[in-house]
């Protein structure tokens, strides 16, 4: 999800389906994407991209 996050994803339906498994059987793929709908801003964005490219520096 960073990764589309930091990409400029806001799709909530998109953003969903890369939520792990036991998060979607615990509490419903619908209630995630409802969660997701109108609340990603530029600042999330924003945030999501250095935490990505934090990330992999780390990795190599």
């Amino acid at each position: 999800m960073v990764r589309l996050l930091s990409q400029g994803e806001t799709d909530a339906s998109l953003l969903s389906k890369v939520i792990h498994g036991r998060t979607v059987k615990r509490v419903g793929r619908d209630v995630i994407t409802a969660a997701l709908i109108d609340v990603i801003s530029e600042v999330d964005i924003d945030q999501s991209e250095g935490k990505r490219k934090k990330a992999e520096s780390r990795m190599g």
